[in-house]
């Protein structure tokens, strides 16, 4: 059960992918100007804050880079399921909907919601880390 719990780990941090994926690219963006400031008004050799500046939009851009591709892993493996299945997971683990609201929203009842919920996570999960089984 453990590549299923680390799927619903990633459906729940999809939400914060986006908005660390927002941060990353704004706090690039005035990083970069900073740092084109800082150029036009010192010189550039030797200097600490430049080599500093420099290595944080490194660091950065390995970060941003590494989170939009867990966002696409995520996107491509929930775009695999059919919409219904989908919605099952974007309702409960992405906007952590519970109970009722979720039934009435899918039009089941909560039986086969609960079902489905556990058929649909496993697929999700063998697709999302690409669980193949060697015959």
């Amino acid at each position: 059960m453990e590549y299923i719990n680390e799927a619903s780990k990633y459906l729940s941090i999809y939400l914060d992918l986006k908005v660390a994926q927002e941060n990353l690219e704004d706090e690039i963006d005035t990083t970069k100007s900073e740092l084109s400031i800082f150029r036009k008004e010192e010189s550039m050799h030797n200097s600490d804050f430049i080599f500093n500046k420099v290595f944080k939009i490194k660091r950065m851009e390995i970060n941003l880079s590494s989170t939009k591709k867990t966002m696409m892993e995520i996107s491509n493996a929930l775009n695999d399921l059919s919409a219904y299945e989908k919605n099952i997971l974007i309702l409960y683990y992405i906007n952590d909907l519970r109970n009722d609201l979720i039934y009435k929203k899918l039009k089941c009842s909560e039986r086969k919601f609960y079902e489905d919920k556990a058929r649909v996570i496993r697929k999700f999960a063998i697709n999302l880390f690409h669980i193949r089984i060697a015959v």
